[in-house]
């Protein structure tokens, strides 16, 4: 309220800033937003306020006045934790004396002094804009931070996990999105995070830091990363100015965004295409550090942000020069043809022509020049030359203008045009789908949707089939989501399934009077029908539609021959800027639960990262690791071996000879081999009972489950082989080797004859089983191996040190 009432208060006086873009300021606009322009007196937040000016004294009164009011609703400002700011002030004073009101007598003036800064600008206790001063805080935090220290106990590695998130992370990560650090910075704090955890537990060798944040998926361990957290934070916000619901954040971010545009990038939009193999990390001005680290995440990630509402270049409120450096060369004019055009006071495409749909060609918006055109100052220049300006626009087309901006052209169609070629779009498949309707036997009146997609459950980035159905008594229809890419969803078709039969019905005449004047919708997609019924405050209905058809369509049109046809991406009801993968299509989920799949899977695929080398990942069963003995053990001792066997840092004697070569490279067990990893684990005659007990146990219980879901008795076999060679070399492992100790096991057999839920459900079931007995067999090996190598010290007291008695005390002795 105060903040409104100061602006208010000093709106005509001068001293005060006014936000705008850099050729708003010129008189020369370029797009629609460099009109946006925000005038700035006070900013607050939480507990923290700034006044803003351009000038002292205008800055001396804005404080006076606003202490004048706050005191008059008891507020007091807390002057020692205030200060003054200065930037671009020649010969600035060291202290800044300011006038307040006495709290008790607000007719009292009281002076105060303010200490001056000209460096940076402070902000609820953060320097803005200064990556290096917010590294130093947050190491800070880490350098102080220890785990529990607890007598005779170690707390196990998915207790340490918990611990780091809740006492630690969670204090970094409200940091991080208020101001990001440099890459490498947060790559340190991530090192600093690792090295607590591994002198915690005291292993020789210091494990892969990469490995312990990657997830189960990838054999990591679900660790937090400070690296990930950051770049995460900086490319939500990037999107959330953008798109900010709060109209003063959103155009600073589409101010900010213009000038990049126009000022920094030569009117080439920045956030995608080719500006994404252009660096900006070292533009120290006119660019918020996040905004450059958001970039520079995207650059290195493929992905990008693209603008959904091009409707600008429609309606041609563009300029003619900002338009001709956005086209092809062959496409764009001479520039003196713009300038001259430009001293006839036509600035903008609005101004010289128009787009008009071409009647014989439907997909084709064609560009045409208003047949008057009304020069200015008498210049003659510009209509000698209107000749080949007015060809050169005819050539044009609305494709033209997007392609260097957008792929998808038709974006620079208003969204409410889109909306309706969609619409008709998905009618007209209606008129020429070949499935049958409802039959009779089903009462009129009744629409049904139902969704489908392959496999069932996706890993990341899979590929998937995802179709809907809409089927009613007059029609039926399925369709495909392909334009989704992979980041296709199930609930993507039901909810499609809902919208196209709500489509098609208003698009029916209207039923006869014996049938309810609204039919009934049918579908399995319950969050759905719950908002429905409860914004119609409708109870629930029953469940009746699995005996409809448009369950059958849905999953049966997966199978056709022919497939069905693509439905229109409802790029309309978009945010305006949408973060984009040429895998992956429009991110419309979160992108805190996106962004760190996309940057563990670059992290896992760099040629850096060794344990991808050593476990060979595609070799091997492809289903996630149960999340138990990682995320959720009591005791994970099994946990903690697999992370040091997956980085390659278990101490051997061959790799601590390798290092050192102080100690001999061979078996301590008196094998004629070297103690490799790998010959600890499967070749070693020691542990033998070890393998051949944990083979007879997965055994056992393999034929539990087998038995339990009546699997035939030929799969059977196959499964129980493979068990019975899991523990040792052969041909059931790639390349021959078994890996079971870093938690790999060969590919599972093919299950043949059972439905596919039941199939997938019944493989991670047989996956986690072997998974677990693989781990806990390492684990055992391993600390057996230690306990050899660093036997246990004896309970008799070998440091005992022999004291001489005096003479006179020996016949106590030898009494």
């Amino acid at each position: 309220m105060g903040s409104h009432w100061l602006s208010d208060s000093l709106r005509h006086q001068t001293g005060h800033l006014h936000v705008a873009t850099l050729q708003a300021s010129r008189g020369q606009p370029h797009l629609p937003d460099d009109r946006i322009s925000i005038p700035v007196v006070m900013v607050e937040a939480m507990d923290d306020s700034a006044i803003v000016t351009t000038s002292l004294p205008t800055c001396l009164s804005s404080i006076t006045m606003s202490e004048r009011f706050q005191s008059a609703y008891g507020g007091e400002t807390n002057w020692p934790k205030s200060a003054a700011f200065l930037r671009n002030v020649p010969n600035p004073p060291s202290h800044l004396q300011v006038t307040s009101v006495h709290p008790a007598q607000p007719d009292i003036l009281v002076l105060h002094d303010l200490s001056v800064s000209t460096s940076h600008i402070e902000f609820l206790r953060l320097s803005i804009n200064d990556p290096s001063a917010q590294y130093h805080k947050l190491k800070g935090l880490i350098s102080s931070f220890d785990f529990p220290s607890l007598q005779n106990f170690r707390l196990p590695l998915p207790a340490l996990r918990r611990v780091l998130s809740q006492c630690l992370v969670s204090k970094l990560r409200p940091h991080l999105a208020y101001q990001p650090i440099t890459e490498t910075d947060a790559v340190h704090l991530d090192h600093l995070i690792t090295a607590k955890v591994h002198e915690y537990f005291s292993f020789p060798f210091h494990f892969n830091s990469t490995l312990l944040s990657l997830p189960l998926s990838l054999h990591g361990f679900d660790f937090p990363s400070i690296s990930r957290l950051n770049r995460v934070a900086a490319v939500n916000g990037l999107l959330r100015d953008l798109n900010h619901h709060i109209g003063t954040f959103r155009d600073m971010a589409r101010i900010t965004l213009v000038d990049w545009t126009c000022q920094l990038n030569h009117c080439v939009f920045p956030l995608h295409g080719a500006s994404l193999n252009t660096s900006f990390m070292r533009q120290q001005s006119g660019l918020p550090f996040q905004w450059r680290l958001a970039h520079d995440t995207m650059r290195q990630n493929g992905l990008s942000i693209r603008n959904t509402d091009l409707s600008f270049l429609f309606y041609g409120d563009v300029s003619l020069r900002h338009l001709n450096r956005t086209l092809h060369t062959r496409l764009s004019l001479p520039p003196q043809f713009i300038t001259n055009l430009a001293n006839a006071g036509l600035t903008h495409l609005f101004d010289i022509a128009s787009f008009t749909l071409d009647p014989a060609k439907h997909d084709v918006v064609q560009l045409q020049p208003h047949p008057n055109v009304h020069f200015q100052n008498a210049t003659t220049r510009a209509q000698e030359q209107w000749l080949q300006t007015s060809q050169w626009l005819s050539d044009l087309t609305l494709m033209d203008l997007c392609l260097d901006l957008e792929p998808l052209w038709f974006l620079g169609l208003p969204p409410r045009l889109r909306m309706q070629q969609a619409q008709d779009l998905i009618n007209a498949y209606y008129a020429v789908s070949p499935h049958a309707p409802f039959p009779t036997s089903i009462p009129p009146g009744i629409f049904a949707s139902d969704a489908s997609m392959l496999p069932a459950a996706p890993s990341f980035r899979h590929q998937r089939s995802v179709t809907f159905s809409s089927i009613s008594h007059s029609s039926a229809l399925a369709m495909n989501l392909d334009c989704f890419r992979t980041s296709a969803w199930v609930y993507h078709g039901e909810t499609y399934g809902l919208i196209a039969s709500t489509i098609h019905q208003y698009n029916l005449p209207s039923p006869p009077s014996h049938l309810p004047s609204s039919p009934t919708l049918y579908t399995d997609h319950l969050n759905s029908s719950r908002i429905v019924s409860s914004a119609l405050h409708l109870p629930p209905l029953p469940h009746q539609w699995s005996s409809l058809p448009g369950h059958r369509l849905a999953s049966g049109s997966q199978h056709l021959q022919i497939r069905p046809p693509p439905a229109p991406l409802p790029t309309f009801f978009m945010d305006s800027f949408m973060l984009y993968s040429p895998n992956d299509g429009y991110i419309e989920t979160s992108i805190s639960s996106y962004l760190p799949s996309v940057l563990t899977s670059a992290a896992y695929s760099s040629p850096d990262f060794r344990p991808a080398m050593t476990m060979l990942l595609p070799f091997h069963d492809q289903h996630t690791p149960p999340e138990h003995p990682y995320l959720r053990a009591s005791s994970a001792y099994s946990a903690l071996v697999q992370l040091y066997a997956r980085s390659d840092q278990l101490d051997t004697t061959y790799a601590r000879f390798r290092r050192f070569g102080n100690v001999s490279p061979m078996c301590i067990s008196g094998c004629d081999a070297l103690e490799t990893v790998h010959h600890v684990f499967v070749s070693c005659p020691v542990y033998r009972s070890f393998r051949q007990h944990a083979t007879q146990t997965l055994i056992t219980e393999t034929s539990r489950i087998l038995d339990s879901a009546e699997v035939p008795l030929l799969i059977c076999r196959s499964f129980l082989q493979v068990v019975r060679c899991l523990f040792e070399d052969g041909p059931v492992w790639p390349q021959s080797l078994s890996r079971f100790y870093l938690g790999l096991t060969p590919p599972l057999p093919a299950l043949t004859g059972l439905p596919g839920a039941k199939t997938s459900r019944l493989l991670v079931r047989i996956a986690h089983t072997w998974h677990t007995s693989c781990i806990r067999l390492a684990g055992r090996i391993w600390a057996e191996y230690k306990r050899r190598v660093r036997p246990a010290p004896s309970k008799k007291n070998n440091n005992a040190v022999a004291i001489d008695l005096p003479s006179f005390l020996s016949p106590i002795l030898s009494s």
